[in-house]
């Protein structure tokens, strides 16, 4: 069975300084895989090693990666790497990245399972599962905690906020692991080592079968104003309190 994981390698916010003006300086930054993503491939791990499979990495950037970077990646148990990069990779967009990495795993000769983490560390939309799962026509199952073997098929445990599910799919889907689903393995010294003698793929947007779609451009950008919020200090006894509250919310349209 071959599976393929989606991660991104994006700059530490931990790291980024806010200057006097309100501004990021994400100028001294360094690159990690988010705690989401650690925790998807730690569970495609687990599971490619149950059933004998291998864990194919694919992530998506405008440069390729450096060297130290890939072999983070490969040392957090990938079998595999392929690094797609273009300068159409540039915009943090969901859509174009999405394309991108379905037509990646395309290209890899379509795998059993695709896993994701639940949002990038940077951008945190969360729609890159979605986006890459009907570029393939694949189902998409999203806040998954667990992922087995059944028979020929695959078990996937899956927590909502109304409650636990267990379900089974028999064909190809995409997978959003929860952050909790796994605690990610912290690479020793053998897997550093061993990480460099894997094969990394470094593929460019121009060698897949992929339509960009035309680009979003942001015209203008201003920082957040906080809405001005009317306080009013109620004083008195607790009855003339409750009465003068209870006025005010009538008079705002908040109670009947």
């Amino acid at each position: 069975m071959k599976l393929a994981v989606l991660f991104k390698w994006a700059a530490n916010p931990r790291d980024a300084r806010i200057a006097d003006d309100g501004s990021v300086d994400w100028s001294g930054t360094r690159g990690v895989i988010s705690a989401y993503d650690q925790a998807a491939i730690e569970v495609g791990r687990r599971f490619a090693d149950a059933v004998g499979g291998q864990l194919v990495g694919v992530t998506a950037a405008p440069e390729p990666l450096p060297s130290a970077a890939c072999r983070t990646a490969l040392s957090h148990g990938l079998d595999h790497l392929v690094v797609v990069t273009g300068p159409e990779l540039t915009a943090t967009d969901p859509t174009t990245t999405g394309l991108v990495l379905a037509a990646a795993v395309t290209s890899l000769g379509l795998p059993d399972l695709v896993l994701s983490g639940e949002a990038s560390l940077d951008v945190g939309a969360g729609l890159v599962p979605a986006v890459v799962a009907g570029a393939l026509g694949w189902p998409m199952i999203d806040q998954v905690t667990a992922v087995h073997a059944v028979g020929r098929g695959v078990g996937l445990t899956r927590r909502t906020p109304h409650g636990e599910q267990s379900l089974t799919i028999a064909g190809p889907a995409v997978v959003e692991i929860q952050r909790y689903a796994a605690t990610p393995r912290v690479p020793g010294l053998r897997a550093t080592l061993d990480a460099a003698k894997r094969p990394t793929t470094q593929l460019g947007v121009a060698d897949l079968a992929v339509a960009i779609p035309t680009p979003v451009a942001v015209v203008a950008q201003a920082p957040a104003v906080a809405p001005e919020r009317e306080g009013r200090r109620i004083e008195g006894d607790p009855a003339a309190m409750a009465s003068s509250l209870v006025a005010t919310l009538r008079s705002r349209g908040l109670l009947p």
